[in-house]
């Protein structure tokens, strides 16, 4: 129903959202920066650094990007 995406404000499809232990926003955004696939190997992966720095208790370094999609 998208219930949930309004709830977020989700504003593509893809649209990203990491939460910490609090159940707050760590994270909102695209999957990496590599909208066009042509980084490969290069690409900065902001969903995996997010749930890293999650996981390890950390503030997340890059905590909103543009999401694409």
């Amino acid at each position: 129903s998208g219930d949930v995406a309004r709830l977020f404000a989700a504003k593509t499809t893809p649209h990203f959202f990491v939460l910490n232990g609090e159940g707050k926003v760590a994270y909102s955004g695209a999957l990496d920066n590599d909208g066009k696939g042509s980084l490969g190997d290069k690409a900065e992966h902001y969903v995996r650094l997010a749930v890293d720095a999650v996981k390890a208790g950390k503030e997340v370094g890059t905590s909103s990007t543009r999401p694409y999609g």
